[in-house]
Protein backbone atom coordinates (compact mmCIF):
# COMPACT_ATOMS: atom_id res chain seq x y z
CA UNK A 1 0.00 0.00 0.00
CA UNK A 2 1.19 2.96 -0.97
CA UNK A 3 1.36 6.13 1.58
CA UNK A 4 0.72 9.98 0.71
CA UNK A 5 3.95 12.10 1.60
CA UNK A 6 3.87 13.83 5.02
CA UNK A 7 3.09 17.21 3.65
CA UNK A 8 4.43 20.49 5.71
CA UNK A 9 3.42 24.25 4.56
CA UNK A 10 5.09 27.34 6.52
CA UNK A 11 3.20 30.64 5.98
CA UNK A 12 3.59 34.15 8.10
CA UNK A 13 0.35 34.29 10.21
CA UNK A 14 -2.22 36.84 8.85
CA UNK A 15 -5.15 38.27 10.53
CA UNK A 16 -8.65 36.78 8.57
CA UNK A 17 -6.78 36.02 5.80
CA UNK A 18 -7.66 35.24 2.37
CA UNK A 19 -9.68 31.25 1.75
CA UNK A 20 -6.45 29.88 -0.18
CA UNK A 21 -4.44 30.62 3.24
CA UNK A 22 -7.03 28.31 5.02
CA UNK A 23 -7.22 25.92 2.19
CA UNK A 24 -3.23 25.51 2.59
CA UNK A 25 -3.40 24.57 6.12
CA UNK A 26 -5.85 22.20 5.17
CA UNK A 27 -4.20 20.40 2.92
CA UNK A 28 -1.23 20.02 5.14
CA UNK A 29 0.21 17.53 7.60
CA UNK A 30 1.86 20.21 9.56
CA UNK A 31 0.98 23.36 9.23
CA UNK A 32 4.31 26.22 10.71
CA UNK A 33 2.59 29.75 11.62
CA UNK A 34 6.26 31.75 10.18
CA UNK A 35 6.37 34.57 12.75
CA UNK A 36 9.99 35.06 13.61
CA UNK A 37 10.38 36.93 10.24
CA UNK A 38 10.68 40.31 9.28
CA UNK A 39 7.27 42.44 9.60
CA UNK A 40 6.52 43.65 6.46
CA UNK A 41 4.54 47.23 6.39
CA UNK A 42 2.24 47.54 4.28
CA UNK A 43 2.13 43.64 3.83
CA UNK A 44 -0.96 41.82 4.42
CA UNK A 45 -0.50 40.20 8.12
CA UNK A 46 -2.64 43.08 9.62
CA UNK A 47 -5.05 43.61 6.42
CA UNK A 48 -7.53 42.21 4.06
CA UNK A 49 -10.52 42.68 2.66
CA UNK A 50 -14.14 42.69 3.08
CA UNK A 51 -17.35 43.74 0.66
CA UNK A 52 -18.15 46.94 0.67
CA UNK A 53 -21.60 47.00 -1.24
CA UNK A 54 -20.16 45.12 -4.03
CA UNK A 55 -16.91 46.59 -3.95
CA UNK A 56 -13.64 45.52 -2.17
CA UNK A 57 -12.66 47.36 0.94
CA UNK A 58 -9.40 46.91 3.24
CA UNK A 59 -9.77 46.90 6.82
CA UNK A 60 -6.46 46.84 9.04
CA UNK A 61 -6.23 46.15 12.15
CA UNK A 62 -3.53 48.66 14.54
CA UNK A 63 0.05 47.88 14.63
CA UNK A 64 2.59 48.76 17.66
CA UNK A 65 5.83 48.56 17.52
CA UNK A 66 6.58 48.59 13.66
CA UNK A 67 9.86 49.12 12.72
CA UNK A 68 12.39 48.41 10.13
CA UNK A 69 13.73 45.59 11.53
CA UNK A 70 10.96 44.03 13.86
CA UNK A 71 9.69 40.71 13.65
CA UNK A 72 5.78 39.51 13.15
CA UNK A 73 5.69 37.98 16.80
CA UNK A 74 7.35 41.40 17.78
CA UNK A 75 4.51 43.54 16.53
CA UNK A 76 1.68 44.48 19.03
CA UNK A 77 -1.86 44.81 18.69
CA UNK A 78 -4.07 48.16 19.34
CA UNK A 79 -7.69 45.85 19.72
CA UNK A 80 -9.50 47.69 22.49
CA UNK A 81 -13.02 47.98 23.17
CA UNK A 82 -13.21 50.92 21.01
CA UNK A 83 -11.84 49.82 17.73
CA UNK A 84 -13.78 46.29 18.31
CA UNK A 85 -17.29 47.93 18.40
CA UNK A 86 -16.74 49.81 15.56
CA UNK A 87 -15.22 46.89 13.40
CA UNK A 88 -18.25 44.65 14.38
CA UNK A 89 -20.28 47.22 13.92
CA UNK A 90 -19.32 47.69 10.44
CA UNK A 91 -19.77 43.89 9.65
CA UNK A 92 -23.09 44.15 10.82
CA UNK A 93 -23.74 46.98 8.65
CA UNK A 94 -22.00 45.55 5.57
CA UNK A 95 -23.53 42.04 5.57
CA UNK A 96 -26.81 42.43 7.72
CA UNK A 97 -28.37 40.62 5.50
CA UNK A 98 -25.93 37.48 4.70
CA UNK A 99 -27.27 34.47 6.13
CA UNK A 100 -24.27 33.65 8.82
CA UNK A 101 -23.53 37.16 10.19
CA UNK A 102 -24.77 36.76 13.34
CA UNK A 103 -22.82 33.59 13.80
CA UNK A 104 -19.38 35.13 12.06
CA UNK A 105 -19.45 38.49 13.79
CA UNK A 106 -19.17 36.18 16.96
CA UNK A 107 -16.47 34.15 15.91
CA UNK A 108 -14.73 37.83 14.89
CA UNK A 109 -15.35 39.12 18.14
CA UNK A 110 -14.71 36.16 19.98
CA UNK A 111 -11.13 36.05 18.32
CA UNK A 112 -10.32 40.19 18.89
CA UNK A 113 -11.19 39.93 22.18
CA UNK A 114 -8.32 37.43 23.28
CA UNK A 115 -6.30 35.96 24.83
CA UNK A 116 -3.93 37.61 22.94
CA UNK A 117 -2.07 39.54 24.71
CA UNK A 118 -2.11 42.13 22.57
CA UNK A 119 0.20 40.40 20.18
CA UNK A 120 -0.25 40.81 16.37
CA UNK A 121 1.01 37.30 15.83
CA UNK A 122 -0.57 35.36 18.19
CA UNK A 123 -4.13 37.74 17.47
CA UNK A 124 -3.61 36.19 13.50
CA UNK A 125 -2.84 32.61 14.77
CA UNK A 126 -6.21 32.81 16.52
CA UNK A 127 -7.98 34.15 13.74
CA UNK A 128 -6.78 30.71 12.29
CA UNK A 129 -7.26 28.25 14.78
CA UNK A 130 -10.51 29.88 15.96
CA UNK A 131 -11.97 29.22 12.17
CA UNK A 132 -10.92 25.77 11.95
CA UNK A 133 -12.66 25.43 15.52
CA UNK A 134 -15.74 26.92 13.47
CA UNK A 135 -15.64 24.43 11.13
CA UNK A 136 -15.34 21.32 13.32
CA UNK A 137 -11.74 20.58 11.57
CA UNK A 138 -8.84 19.27 12.66
CA UNK A 139 -4.96 22.00 12.64
CA UNK A 140 -1.91 20.23 12.76
CA UNK A 141 -0.12 23.48 13.77
CA UNK A 142 2.78 24.97 15.47
CA UNK A 143 4.66 28.26 15.71
CA UNK A 144 8.25 28.63 14.19
CA UNK A 145 9.96 30.88 17.12
CA UNK A 146 8.98 28.11 19.35
CA UNK A 147 9.16 25.09 18.07
CA UNK A 148 11.75 25.94 15.05
CA UNK A 149 14.08 28.56 16.20
CA UNK A 150 16.88 29.29 13.81
CA UNK A 151 18.37 32.21 13.52
CA UNK A 152 21.48 31.46 11.97
CA UNK A 153 19.55 30.63 8.49
CA UNK A 154 16.88 32.14 6.27
CA UNK A 155 14.36 31.86 3.40
CA UNK A 156 14.40 28.63 1.37
CA UNK A 157 17.20 26.93 3.37
CA UNK A 158 15.10 27.60 6.95
CA UNK A 159 11.86 26.61 4.99
CA UNK A 160 13.75 23.01 3.96
CA UNK A 161 15.41 22.68 7.31
CA UNK A 162 11.93 22.77 9.11
CA UNK A 163 10.48 20.67 6.79
CA UNK A 164 13.05 18.32 7.26
CA UNK A 165 12.32 18.16 10.55
CA UNK A 166 8.76 17.37 10.53
CA UNK A 167 9.76 14.39 8.09
CA UNK A 168 8.21 16.27 5.19
CA UNK A 169 8.37 14.83 2.07
CA UNK A 170 6.24 17.62 0.60
CA UNK A 171 6.45 20.89 0.83
CA UNK A 172 3.03 23.24 -0.24
CA UNK A 173 2.73 26.72 -0.81
CA UNK A 174 0.64 29.66 -1.92
CA UNK A 175 0.82 30.74 -5.82
CA UNK A 176 3.10 33.50 -4.32
CA UNK A 177 6.18 31.42 -3.82
CA UNK A 178 6.30 30.19 -7.16
CA UNK A 179 9.03 33.30 -7.40
CA UNK A 180 10.39 32.61 -4.61
CA UNK A 181 11.46 29.25 -4.26
CA UNK A 182 13.39 26.50 -6.88
CA UNK A 183 12.11 22.85 -7.06
CA UNK A 184 15.80 21.96 -7.89
CA UNK A 185 17.05 22.84 -4.88
CA UNK A 186 13.93 21.27 -3.17
CA UNK A 187 14.73 18.00 -5.15
CA UNK A 188 18.03 18.01 -4.08
CA UNK A 189 16.76 17.43 -0.36
CA UNK A 190 14.14 14.79 -0.85
CA UNK A 191 11.37 17.22 -0.99
CA UNK A 192 8.42 17.82 -3.51
CA UNK A 193 7.56 21.15 -3.95
CA UNK A 194 4.04 21.78 -4.81
CA UNK A 195 1.73 24.60 -4.86
CA UNK A 196 -2.05 25.02 -4.50
CA UNK A 197 -4.57 26.28 -7.01
CA UNK A 198 -7.78 27.14 -5.74
CA UNK A 199 -10.58 25.42 -7.77
CA UNK A 200 -14.18 26.24 -5.51
CA UNK A 201 -16.68 28.07 -7.50
CA UNK A 202 -17.32 31.35 -6.68
CA UNK A 203 -20.04 32.17 -4.46
CA UNK A 204 -23.23 34.42 -4.07
CA UNK A 205 -21.90 37.24 -2.74
CA UNK A 206 -25.74 39.31 -2.71
CA UNK A 207 -26.16 40.41 -6.07
CA UNK A 208 -23.15 41.77 -6.99
CA UNK A 209 -20.34 40.69 -9.22
CA UNK A 210 -18.12 38.03 -7.79
CA UNK A 211 -15.06 39.85 -5.91
CA UNK A 212 -12.11 36.90 -5.53
CA UNK A 213 -9.65 36.29 -2.58
CA UNK A 214 -11.59 38.67 0.15
CA UNK A 215 -10.89 37.58 3.84
CA UNK A 216 -12.25 34.51 5.21
CA UNK A 217 -14.64 36.57 6.98
CA UNK A 218 -16.75 37.16 3.68
CA UNK A 219 -16.59 33.75 2.59
CA UNK A 220 -18.04 32.34 5.96
CA UNK A 221 -20.35 35.08 5.62
CA UNK A 222 -22.05 33.90 2.55
CA UNK A 223 -21.48 30.02 3.19
CA UNK A 224 -22.07 27.69 5.93
CA UNK A 225 -19.71 25.32 7.78
CA UNK A 226 -20.78 22.52 5.57
CA UNK A 227 -20.20 24.33 2.33
CA UNK A 228 -16.73 25.89 3.70
CA UNK A 229 -15.45 22.10 4.37
CA UNK A 230 -16.26 21.18 0.89
CA UNK A 231 -14.12 24.42 -0.39
CA UNK A 232 -11.32 23.94 1.17
CA UNK A 233 -10.74 20.83 -0.82
CA UNK A 234 -10.96 22.39 -3.86
CA UNK A 235 -7.44 22.47 -4.68
CA UNK A 236 -5.13 20.41 -6.95
CA UNK A 237 -1.25 21.07 -6.31
CA UNK A 238 0.51 21.78 -9.04
CA UNK A 239 4.30 22.20 -9.81
CA UNK A 240 5.95 25.91 -10.32
CA UNK A 241 5.82 25.45 -14.30
CA UNK A 242 2.14 24.14 -14.07
CA UNK A 243 0.91 27.68 -11.95
CA UNK A 244 1.39 30.41 -14.85
CA UNK A 245 1.74 34.14 -13.07
CA UNK A 246 0.89 33.55 -9.88
CA UNK A 247 -1.08 36.22 -8.12
CA UNK A 248 0.20 38.12 -4.48
CA UNK A 249 -0.94 36.11 -1.85
CA UNK A 250 -2.97 38.12 0.49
Amino acid sequence: MTHAPTTVAIMQPYVFPYLGYYQLAHTADHFVFYDDVQFMKGGWVNRNRISNQGKPLIFTIPARGVSSSARIMDIGCGVDAKFQKKFLRQLEQEYRKAPHVEAVVDLVAKTLSGPHEGNMSKLAIASVRNVFDYLDLPLSDQVSSLDHPRADIKGSERVIAVTKALGGQRYVNLPGGVSLYSTDEFAQSGIDLKFIQDQSAPYTQFNHPFIPRLSIIDVMMHNSPDRLRVMLDQVALRSADDMGTPESDD
